[in-house]
Parts: structure tokens; sequence; C-alpha cells
């Protein structure tokens, strides 16, 4: 094999470039993949775009790839030579838009056979799944276990699962993740708020009602679904509008907010209610004292998906087992993908980038083959 590979990457504020990279030899906990396909994801829209998420000048994008394993270190023991494998190609190792993947074994799953589930889609769902498990278990505190039974469909954990639950956000790839795992765990009102065109996808996922968060009536339309106070709620958007509209929907002492990061604040001078994924101004880490709008005595979380490892039993478990178990089982659904497959390999990228920029996935995942 050859010590150099070519890969797709950032090279300066919105320029994308072919660049070569070295070929790594895997360590005793990583596996070497050779990459079939890589998943442009809404991180990527925005380093792209907006130069959010740039961690520095070479940059190589993707959050997931799909491919199949060339070498093992010593210490794996659950993949091996010539598997069909996802990877989560999360900052800080190997990205996804690349020939050859060195990833860690924690964020290695071994794809098993599926009536529903192709490699393909693995691609759309590898860091959707982990953040709506983290988000689950990190931020709302739920007990999720994370063994599954053979012969179990719907595992029933200890705490109230039948409590309104809203997700803000429903028609994105983690909100729609969020919805399957609630579900598969037994809650029985989830609420969740989207745009009318990915109204029907939500409610395919699992969730109980979904409202149009367009609707100008959305606020009363939420409370007259809610059986119960609203006491866990999961943004998925994370702008200054989702914020201003869950602080009033969850209001009572002791609920719990998880907000995925970054925060993107309103612009100066721009309308807040207007935005939702896009058009916001300077990423923030975390939400500053005077721009959180929740009752005090709400607890609102901040959700940092690419900590999940600092779980032991996750990272020991969660891509290594429990994903898996449920894709053979086919107890959690795939998103539609939309392959890119045209042009040189840049000409992909940059075909998905203007893609997710234009708003014109509609719900799919964009998925740039590597291979071919």
């Amino acid at each position: 094999m050859t010590t150099t590979q070519t890969a797709v990457a950032l090279v300066s504020s919105r320029t994308l470039s072919i660049i070569e990279i070295p070929i790594s030899a895997p360590k005793a906990s990583e596996v070497l993949i050779k990459v079939q396909y890589a998943l442009f994801g809404a991180a990527d829209g925005h380093a792209v775009a907006d130069q959010g998420y740039i961690f520095g000048y070479p940059q190589v994008l993707g959050g997931t790839c799909v491919g199949i394993v060339l070498e093992v270190g010593s210490d794996v023991a659950h993949v091996k030579r010539g598997d069909s494998v996802g990877a989560f190609t999360q900052p800080g190792a190997d990205r996804a838009t690349q020939q050859f993947v060195v990833a860690p074994g924690c964020r290695v799953n071994k794809i098993p056979e599926s009536k529903i589930i192709k490699p393909v889609h693995v691609t759309g769902m590898v860091s959707s799944f982990v953040t709506a498990w983290w988000t689950l278990i990190e931020s709302l505190r739920l007990p999720l276990p994370l063994k599954w039974p053979a012969d179990v469909t719907q595992m029933k954990i200890d705490y109230d699962t039948d409590i309104s639950v809203l997700i803000w956000g429903a028609g994105t790839a983690s909100g729609q993740y969020t919805i399957q795992l609630l579900r598969l765990f037994g809650f029985t009102n989830i609420i969740g708020v989207a745009s009318a065109r990915s109204a029907a996808k939500a409610l395919e996922q699992g969730a109980t009602h979904v409202v149009d968060y367009n609707d100008i009536n959305v606020e009363e339309k939420i409370k007259t679904l809610s059986t119960t106070p609203i006491r866990l709620a999961v943004d998925t958007i994370a702008t200054t509008r989702s914020l201003h509209e869950v602080s009033r929907l969850v209001t009572e002492v002791g609920s719990k907010v998880a907000v995925l990061m970054p925060y993107k604040p309103a612009a100066s001078g721009q309308d807040s209610a207007h935005i939702n994924e896009g058009g916001t101004s300077k990423f923030k880490l975390e939400i500053p004292q005077d721009e959180n709008p929740f009752a005090a005595g709400v607890e609102v979380v901040p959700v940092y998906t690419y900590r999940w490892e600092s779980n032991p039993a996750l990272k020991d478990n969660l891509l290594i087992n429990t994903f898996p178990a449920l894709i053979q089982r086919d107890l959690i659904k795939p998103q539609p993908v939309r392959i890119f497959n045209h042009g040189s390999l840049l000409e992909r990228v940059e075909k998905a980038a203007a893609a997710t920029k234009r708003n014109e996935l509609g719900g799919e995942r964009a998925v740039i083959d590597i291979a071919t």
C-alpha cells in the first residue's frame, strides 16, 4: 500500500482543495479503514460557509465514514480485517473525506446484517446516534441501559415515561434519533417541533405530535398537546429564537433543557424570530448568562457531543456493542441519504457543500462516495 493518500480539506476561509496526506499505521487501540463513504454534515456546512467549527487549516471534513477494515491494532477485538464498519470521525483524529482513516477502536462499529439498514445508511447515522444517546443520559440523565437482550424490542427504564417531552428541532438528524430512542425506551408523549416538510418524518421516527415552528400559535398548540407540564426538553437548534420559544414552554422548577452546542445567537440588528438553522452570527460554546431566557430553577444543560468518551461505560459499549445490536434487530431506522458520486472527489464535496448551504437536502443526509 502507498504511504500517502488524497483528501479534500478546507485550506482557508471558504476554500476547499485536494491535498496529499500520509497514511498512518494503526496503534494498538486503533483501526485502519479504507473509506467508501463520508458524511458531509451540518458542522461541515458551517465550517465551509460560515467559518464555524474550524479547528485549524487544512481541515479535512466529515463526521462519519463507512468502509472496510484493512488492519486492526492488537487491543481491538470487536472488528477484524475485511469487516464493513462505520466510524465516528470526530475532531482530534482522522476525518472522513480522505481515502484511508485511522480511528480509535471505541469509535468504530461493525455493521451487522439488517433488513432495513445498508452500510451507506450508517454513514448518516453514527454521529447523530451518539449525539442523541449522549444528550439523553448526560444532559437529561435518563438511565438508558447499554446492553440489549436479544428478545426485547422495547426497554422499560426506571423513569416516568408518561411525561411530556419536547424536542425543538425534531427534523434535524440528532432530533430524529432522540425521538427514536425516547420511543424505544417507552416514552408515550413526545412533542416534536419542526418545519412543515419535516413533520411526516418526525412522526415516522416516533413523535406523538409535531407542531410547525412557523405556526403563529406554536406555543398554544404545544401546551394543548402536553398531557403533563413539560419537564424535559431538547433544543437541537440552539439559536436565540429557539431558546426563547422553549423557555416559554419549560418553566417548572427542576425541569431540564438540553441545548446542543454551539449556541448561535442572533446577529446585531437581526430579527431573532426568523433564525432557525442559518443566518446566524458568531457561534458560542456556552450560553452567556445575560442571554439565558429560562426561569430560575430550570436547569439548562449544554450538550457537547465530542465529550461522550468521558463516560467510560459509553466509550466501551455505545458503538462497539449497543449501536450494532440495535441495527441487527432493526430497532432503529436510517435516514434517507443523497449520494454525491459524480465528478472528481473535490467536485463531490463542493456539490455536497452547496446543497447543504442552499438547504436543498430536505431531510436527506449528504453522503460522499469516496471509493469510486
